[in-house]
C-alpha cells in the first residue's frame, strides 16, 4: 500500500517545524487489514487492504491531529483494476492522493478544491532538500481561512511540508 511513498510504521514520530514553532505527531498504526475477498455484487471480486494510523496528539476539538489512511483494492484478477489511495487529516485539511501505479498519482485534491500537481526532481524546504517530491497546490484565491492549500510529498519520507493559509510553511524535520 504505497510502503514508498509512505513508509510509516507504528510508533513513527513526524516532526515539522515553522520559523521557531515546532509540531510534532506521534503516528500510532491503529487498524490494518490483510487483503479480504468480496465476491459477486455490482463491483465483482473485490480485494482490499487498509492500513490507518493517528496521531497520539489531539486538535482543540480532541480529535487526533494528523490520520493517515492507506488503501489498496483489486478488482476481479486483472493488475490494471489495482486503485491506491492515501487520505491525510491534517490542519483541518483533507488531502487525497489516489493512484494506479506505485510511482507517480493520477488523482490529487485538497479540501475537494481543484488541484495543480507537479512532480520535482528535487526541492529545497526550509533547509531540507528532497528528492522525487509530488507537489500538490491549490489556487489560493479559492482559500478563505486558515486552511492547507500546498502539500509535498517524498518518496521514503510521505508528508515532508505543507503550507497553511496565510503563508506558513511547515518543513519535516
Amino acid at each position: 500500500m504505497l510502503p514508498a511513498w509512505f513508509p510509516y510504521e507504528d510508533v513513527t514520530v513526524l516532526t515539522f517545524r515553522s520559523a521557531a514553532q515546532t509540531k510534532k505527531f506521534t503516528l500510532r498504526n491503529t487498524f490494518t487489514t490483510p487483503p479480504n475477498q468480496e465476491s459477486g455484487g455490482f463491483w465483482g471480486n473485490l480485494c482490499i487492504g487498509r492500513k490507518n494510523f493517528t496521531s497520539d496528539e489531539k486538535d482543540p476539538d480532541g480529535i487526533p491531529a494528523l490520520r493517515v489512511n492507506l488503501s489498496k483494492s483489486i478488482q476481479g484478477s486483472n493488475a490494471a483494476s489495482i486503485m491506491r489511495s492515501v487520505n491525510i487529516h491534517i490542519e483541518g485539511s483533507y488531502i487525497e492522493l489516489n493512484t494506479k501505479a506505485e510511482e507517480q498519482f493520477t488523482t490529487a485534491s485538497i479540501n475537494n478544491y481543484a488541484t495543480q500537481t507537479r512532480q520535482l526532481p528535487s526541492v529545497t524546504l526550509g533547509n531540507r532538500e528532497f528528492f522525487n517530491v509530488y507537489l500538490l497546490q491549490v489556487d489560493t484565491a479559492s482559500i478563505m481561512d486558515q486552511r492547507v492549500y500546498e502539500a509535498y510529498f517524498a518518496i521514503g519520507y510521505g508528508l515532508v511540508a505543507y503550507r497553511v493559509a496565510p503563508d506558513q510553511l511547515w518543513v519535516k524535520q
